[in-house]
């Protein structure tokens, strides 16, 4: 019995379909095999990118994520490593995912003590590293700040602060000590950032 004619087709499309796609694989991967040589030369732009990925983020993340990704999507690697396509894939989201946890550790290591809550006629003494002028008053960045009646522990490194009242003739090296308000969102570069995306922006600015 002969088959419809329909069906004929239907079976042909399908036999086609299927061997469009095998010969789209083998091409894949025939142009990956090429590139074998180039491959180690993305290796620095996969891990910047998941450098990138750690900036983007608009709060401090636990140290976990990254290191996660990077071992789940190694051990998928070497699941699908018959697969050249996916285990290139696999293997790029594990670099990435190396590079967000580097820079999660990076920020553990130069992290230092943040002022959790703002502090009232504080009396503060520090060295003037940078002063910059703006429309109304200037603005500060102290190092070696010492905070009275706060522990050196618990004191961060680097200070900003803002003089609204005009050209105070401070200058970088300039030792200073003044009794001001502080406000924890002011503090900067050297201090860990908390988890609120205000004071982690500040803390990335200075």
């Amino acid at each position: 019995m002969t088959a419809p004619s329909g069906e004929r087709s239907v079976g042909r499309g399908r036999a086609f379909g299927g061997a469009s796609a095998e010969r789209l694989t083998f091409s894949l991967e025939a142009s990956l095999v090429a590139e074998r040589s180039r491959w180690f030369l993305w290796t620095p732009v996969v891990f910047a990118i998941g450098i990138g990925l750690y900036f983007a983020l608009p709060y401090e993340p636990a140290l976990w994520p990254g290191f996660a990704v990077f071992a789940a999507a190694a051990i998928f690697a070497r699941m699908v490593r018959a697969f050249l396509p996916l285990f290139l894939i696999a293997l790029a989201v594990a670099i990435a995912g190396a590079g967000f946890g580097i820079a999660t550790i990076r920020t553990e290591m130069v992290a230092a003590p943040v002022l959790e809550k703002n502090i009232n006629r504080a009396s503060v003494t520090g060295k003037v590293i940078n002063v910059e002028t703006r429309r109304v008053g200037q603005r500060f960045v102290l190092a070696d700040a010492t905070i009275r009646g706060l522990d050196p522990f618990n004191t961060p490194k680097r200070i900003r602060l803002s003089d609204r009242i005009g050209d105070s003739g401070l200058m970088p090296g300039d030792l200073i000590s003044v009794r001001i308000r502080l406000h924890a969102a002011f503090l900067c570069a050297a201090a860990r950032p908390a988890d609120l995306p205000r004071r982690r922006a500040v803390w990335r600015a200075c």
